[in-house]
């Protein structure tokens, strides 16, 4: 494998090149949670993979919402 510890190595800037691409093309949605008024949240939240964890619950959702218009 490649080293791309070193930061002059054609690797290194073949990812960092990669990164920067990938970033153009994702998409990045921000939530943030108050821990006053969402603290419940907050804890739910902690030890999951997060981004994982809210796709997961939005697919469910849409699941749900295409089969109810399906009836």
């Amino acid at each position: 494998m490649a080293n791309t510890k070193n930061k002059e190595s054609m690797a290194y800037k073949n990812k960092l090149a990669y990164i920067k691409r990938m970033n153009k093309l994702n998409k990045r949605f921000y939530v943030i949670l108050n821990p006053k008024t969402e603290g419940d949240l907050i804890t739910w939240l902690e030890g999951r993979k997060k981004g994982t964890y809210v796709k997961q619950l939005i697919r469910a959702d849409m699941a749900k919402h295409n089969s109810e218009e399906e009836k």
